[in-house]
């Protein structure tokens, strides 16, 4: 994934995921950054979108929600790997995925509504059915959760320290 998911790279993902995941060989689809540093931002750049024209932004959306479909409707399992911050966009597609991995240096937020934007509705299905309200607090506010907070909601599937993940890849071929 590209630190910071456009519509053309959405495209190629998706197109690369129904490409790959029917072959009956495969164990799994592994998301993970490209090149992301310590601390980097894993989604779409919410600057670069509000300087879109309207119709822009729509393909941009319409691209990357038919990614996340192709990510939920993989027949092979599609494990995404969250080794820093995932934020916008990439919070939807991590939680359509099979297995979300997380560490202890995760942090999920949507700071949309910090830049005056409308929050995408991608993770709205699991954002809605959070206790006490919280996904509506997260939304509105931009607050962040650590990994081990998601895995303790559900939202992640596996939990682990940072440097295993170098071997995430490894695991699951």
């Amino acid at each position: 994934l590209s630190p910071y998911l456009m519509k053309r790279e959405a495209a190629i993902l998706r197109k690369s995921i129904e490409k790959t995941a029917p072959q009956t060989d495969l164990a799994a689809v592994l998301l993970e950054p490209a090149k992301i540093s310590k601390g980097g931002l894993l989604g779409s750049q919410v600057s670069a979108l509000l300087e879109l024209s309207k119709d822009e932004r729509e393909l941009h959306y319409h691209a990357v929600g038919h990614l996340a479909h192709a990510i939920a409707r993989s027949p092979a399992p599609v494990v995404f790997s969250a080794p820093a911050a995932v934020c916008g966009t990439a919070v939807g597609l991590a939680l359509h995925s099979q297995c979300l991995v997380v560490t202890e240096l995760t942090r999920l937020s949507l700071p949309g509504a910090a830049h005056g934007a409308v929050p995408e509705s991608l993770a709205s299905h699991h954002l809605a059915r959070l206790p006490g309200h919280l996904g509506r607090y997260l939304v509105l506010t931009g607050a962040a959760l650590t990994g081990a907070e998601l895995h303790a909601l559900g939202l992640a599937s596996h939990l682990t320290e940072s440097h295993a993940l170098a071997r995430l890849a490894d695991l699951i071929s």
